[in-house]
């Protein structure tokens, strides 16, 4: 069906596809349909009455358009109609400006100037809030509540609300938006009610606009503010404690673990002056004693003799093995540093006694690093042991001791000029014709490997 409005655009109706306007210079059509507000697509019959606006008779109430605000108003038998349903080319403009169109019905018969819209927009109020699918009772009637305050366990709830126009109420429309949640309006037609779910605890405002049977609306609506109280475990005061709770117990903790750590180091500097004032002095006095009680054997026999330096020995040796440990158990001797002038010490004292030009490599360290007792021990042990096989079956007069840290990786070496070693046969080698019988791999070399690994 077509229409030629008095500016002279053609539209044309069409049974599914809605209204269409159609551009004479591009020669394009721009549709609309119920989404625009149209009362139905299929189009039945139109006609132009006098002052230039639309009537379309469609198969689901009579639509009326004004073309230059392109807005639609949708008339159906709550306003009046006998039908909702239109016949096809039936509409017929009288000489006095009648608009007549023929129904399922019967024919109606009207004059656009005596439907006057309703321009009074209508208020609108809240009928009804449900949590978990139960109304809720309110100490005053529900059209006057504006807050509402539930608990978050009340996780589903609902507003039913109405417009208070009562000349075509079924044809009234709405939309609403929970501020805080809601990005936009949601416009619902002719719903009166939502649902919410799952909203996270806090504060928000729920408002819903209405608009009449003839699409005037109150912009203004309704507003309730609604108040969705947190879990204990979500209130200020809880998360507080709970925080001072948290920062008291690190802060406990880390006392507790620095006064653990005091408590090691005091013990490990006790047990360091025990070592040394009880067990390397008592030592040492057996040690006074017995090589004054050799001065005074020496014409004893020689058995008697060679026990009593034997023993000598082992005390000295004794007390060489307790200075060592004394070093090891000490706090002050935890960092590198600290090891590395140890060894200088000890290559310059072994050295100097037993007539080896030494030369040492060791730079201080720019960058000191803490060592854990057993790993400072066992390096200080190894080169110990090292250095004592120097002396007792290298028979060297030279000896270079270097160490260095790169990348993390420690190094230590230590040279000499001496005999050598055989390795495969864990024996030390001889030249030929020595007078030395070669060693097997014995308690220090064991010891060695040991901790190496």
């Amino acid at each position: 069906t077509l229409a030629e409005d008095h500016d002279g655009t053609l539209w044309v109706g069409t049974i599914g596809g809605g209204l269409n306007k159609f551009n004479r210079e591009s020669e394009t059509f721009t549709r609309f349909t119920t989404k625009e507000g149209l009362a139905n697509d299929v189009i039945y019959g139109m006609l132009v009455d006098q002052e230039g606006c639309l009537w379309i008779g469609t198969e689901n109430g009579l639509s009326h358009l004004n073309p230059k605000t392109q807005q639609f108003r949708n008339y159906t038998v709550e306003d009046g109609l006998p039908s909702n349903n239109f016949y096809w080319g039936t509409p017929s403009l009288a000489k006095d400006g009648e608009c007549i169109f023929g129904t399922s019905n019967g024919v109606v018969l009207f004059h656009p100037r005596d439907i006057e819209p309703n321009l009074i927009p209508p208020s609108v109020v809240l009928t009804s809030f449900h949590t978990l699918y139960k109304p809720m009772k309110f100490d005053r009637d529900v059209s006057e509540v504006r807050e509402i305050e539930i608990t978050f366990r009340e996780n589903v709830f609902s507003f039913e609300f109405a417009a208070l126009d009562f000349t075509n109420p079924k044809n009234n429309h709405y939309a609403y938006r929970m501020e805080g949640f809601d990005d936009d309006w949601v416009y619902a037609g002719a719903r009166r009610f939502t649902t919410y779910t799952n909203l996270n605890p806090g504060t928000y405002t729920f408002r819903v606009k209405g608009a009449n049977s003839d699409g005037i609306w109150n912009d203004r609506g309704l507003a309730v503010k609604l108040m969705i109280d947190p879990p204990v475990w979500f209130r200020w005061w809880f998360m507080t404690l709970v925080g001072l709770l948290i920062l008291g117990t690190v802060v406990y903790l880390y006392n507790w673990r620095v006064e653990k750590l005091l408590e090691v180091e005091r013990t490990r500097d006790r047990i360091a002056r025990d070592l040394h004032d009880d067990i390397a002095s008592t030592l040492g006095s057996v040690a006074l004693y017995i090589a004054s009680l050799r001065g005074k054997l020496k014409k004893s026999p020689r058995e008697t003799v060679r026990m009593l330096e034997k023993i000598s020995s082992l005390s000295l040796e004794a007390i060489d093995s307790m200075s060592d440990i004394v070093w090891s158990v000490s706090p002050r001797n935890d960092t590198l540093n600290d090891l590395l002038i140890h060894m200088r010490d000890l290559t310059s004292q072994v050295c100097t006694a037993n007539g080896i030009d030494y030369t040492i490599r060791i730079p201080p360290l720019a960058d000191d690093i803490i060592l854990k007792p057993d790993v400072r021990k066992n390096i200080y042990l190894v080169f110990k042991e090292s250095l004592n096989n120097v002396i007792k079956h290298a028979h060297a007069k030279k000896l270079t001791v270097s160490a260095k840290l790169d990348k993390g990786i420690f190094q230590m070496a230590i040279s000499d000029n001496g005999r050598g070693f055989d390795i495969e046969n864990y024996g030390f080698g001889m030249k030929h014709g020595s007078q030395h019988e070669p060693l097997s791999r014995g308690h220090g070399l064991r010891s060695l490997d040991k901790r190496a690994k």
